[in-house]
């Protein structure tokens, strides 16, 4: 990610043969090459030596540049179910598995009677975009799948895509999908989303 370091000079400015001619001078042919809203780019490089040069880069063109590697397209998160591992800490696992990229493990845990209990399900890092089809647990072979975050939910209006703070619209119980109410509700379950008999929190919402 590729940003101007002086407000009077802002990449924007450049006309797209500049800017094509000052990546081909520092980093050759690269991958892709996206401008940003903000007059930014977003670079993909092709090579590891690409992005090492770019790194190194102060100077763009004429002006003065900040490059830096993208939080989160350089990595991958995946999801993988191994019994073997329960006996073991998240570093542990970690730094087990660091050869194969694996860069942050959290386990996932659940309540139940008051008691937080830890399961066999584990959420990996890894610091690559590409994710993995397995992964080498000692002598097993484990099958990673792809991590898929729950969506974003708004806990005024329940809707999804965007949070309570940017709600504009009227505030509804979470459990008649009514307009909410002061008092506890005893109405019956009642998703204010897709109309079905639960919770509007329920995980097998469609």
């Amino acid at each position: 990610l590729m940003s101007s370091a002086s407000e009077e000079k802002p990449l924007s400015k450049l006309s797209p043969f500049a800017v094509q001619k000052g990546f081909q001078a520092i980093a050759g042919t690269l991958k892709s090459t996206k401008k940003l809203r903000d007059g930014s780019f977003l670079v993909e490089c092709s090579r590891r030596t690409q992005a090492e040069n770019l790194l190194k880069t102060v100077h763009f063109v004429d002006r003065p540049v900040h490059v830096s590697v993208h939080k989160t397209l350089n990595s991958s998160r995946g999801v993988i179910r191994c019994r073997d591992l329960s006996d073991m800490s998240e570093t542990e696992i970690r730094d087990e598995l660091q050869t194969q990229g694996v860069v942050e493990v959290h386990r996932v845990t659940v309540k139940k009677e008051g008691k937080v209990i830890p399961t066999n399900t584990l959420f990996l890092t890894f610091n690559r975009p590409d994710l993995p089809k397995e992964i080498v647990v000692g002598y097993l072979k484990v099958k990673v799948e792809l991590f898929v975050p729950n969506p974003l939910r708004c806990f005024n209006c329940n809707k999804f895509g965007h949070t309570s703070q940017r709600c504009r619209t009227t505030a509804k119980c979470q459990r008649c999908g009514k307009d909410k109410h002061e008092e506890q509700c005893e109405g019956p379950l009642i998703c204010s989303n897709c109309k079905g008999p639960h919770a509007v929190s329920a995980k097998d919402c469609l």
